[in-house]
């Protein structure tokens, strides 16, 4: 079952920004979330594509999913990979999908790992660009959450809405006041409570599937290493960079393909 269906079969409440839940006031000492990610594919090449490889696009999946962790404590959480998931046995139309990503989209940065020091507001990402690592370290995000209007139950913790607006996406937090932290996954937090499930746009990208509040060992938290260190404006010009090598070439090959079809040649 996907992530959407998954989310969209949750029970919805009415909600009522009175509610209270039943907890102490004191923060969480820690815990281990495990998600389910999402990553959809960005089928933007093919917009202009013939009837017949639209009709093999619509047999093929949308994206593949990613088991991720959160380990959070007091003082810091660290987001990454989760290692210890069980392989899933990989569809083998995903294996064909990603394996033409890489060369019918745009090169983008994709967060592999972060720390985040919410005493001292600060964070360091490890993203990878072009099979290349890279570190960045800057200040934590502050989000501009709005309360939503509804509340969702996940692994039997009452959730509450809130959204905020990044560029041209509607970023949706789901987060229970019940575990008390200001944790959440990748780059969201900020909250009265940890967040675990997000959608962006309507799209479920994160899901909890897991909550263990044993804090974790503190030698967990280590910033990441793996990686040319950068600015984070440095870092944005490399990727444009990238974006328009990428815009030209493709431009490129369209004429070329356009000059074979119509038989001149120079």
């Amino acid at each position: 079952m996907s992530m959407n269906k998954i989310l969209l079969s949750i029970i919805f409440f009415s909600f009522n920004v009175g509610v209270c839940f039943t907890q102490d006031d004191s923060e969480i000492n820690g815990g281990v979330i495990k998600y389910e990610a999402f990553d959809k594919f960005d089928l933007s090449y093919f917009k202009d594509a013939d009837p017949k490889v639209k009709e093999w696009l619509a047999g093929m999946p949308k994206g593949v999913k990613y088991a991720k962790v959160l380990y959070f404590n007091n003082r810091y959480s660290l987001f990454e990979e989760d290692n210890t998931a069980q392989a899933a046995v990989v569809d083998k139309k995903v294996l064909v999908m990603r394996s033409k990503m890489p060369y019918i989209t745009a090169p983008r940065p994709v967060l592999k790992k972060i720390f985040i020091n919410r005493g001292k507001g600060v964070m360091s990402k490890q993203m990878e660009l072009m099979t290349r690592f890279f570190i960045i370290e800057e200040d934590l995000i502050t989000w501009d959450w709005k309360p939503g209007t509804k509340q969702v139950k996940i692994l039997d913790y009452m959730c509450m809405s809130a959204t905020s607006t990044s560029g041209d996406k509607v970023v949706t937090a789901w987060f229970t006041p019940q575990i008390k932290t200001k944790a959440g996954p990748e780059l969201y937090g900020g909250l009265p409570g940890l967040i675990l499930a997000v959608d962006i746009n309507g799209e479920n990208v994160l899901l909890a599937t897991e909550v263990n509040l044993n804090p974790p060992s503190d030698k967990l938290f280590k910033k990441p290493t793996e990686g040319k260190k950068m600015k984070s404006e440095a870092f944005q010009n490399l990727v444009d960079e990238k974006m328009e090598q990428y815009r030209a070439e493709r431009e490129s090959r369209k004429m070329k393909e356009n000059s074979d079809k119509s038989g001149y040649h120079k």
